[in-house]
């Protein structure tokens, strides 16, 4: 589970298998297709209301850095891993 100050941080998520969670919404990867240097990564997602279909593309920048961004878009949010 993400730590507790994450949402200080912008939040955070964790990668396991098929499956990515976060704190309030678990997705599923339903499909994933890799580019050179960038994932592209197509996810059901669920949460206590509904169920959407989301697309993002995942770029790791060195090992401790991702960088997520929509597709059609130029906007990247950078993630940094957890020191536990």
């Amino acid at each position: 589970m993400p730590t507790s100050v994450s949402d200080l941080y912008g939040g955070g998520f964790i990668i396991d298998g098929n499956g990515v969670r976060g704190k309030f919404v678990n997705r599923n990867i339903e499909s994933k297709d890799q580019v050179g240097a960038i994932i592209h990564l197509s996810l059901a997602c669920t949460d206590q209301v509904a169920t959407e279909q989301v697309q993002f593309d995942l770029k790791v920048v060195n090992d401790n850095t991702l960088s997520k961004t929509f597709p059609g878009t130029n906007i990247g949010v950078d993630y940094f891993r957890c020191q536990l």
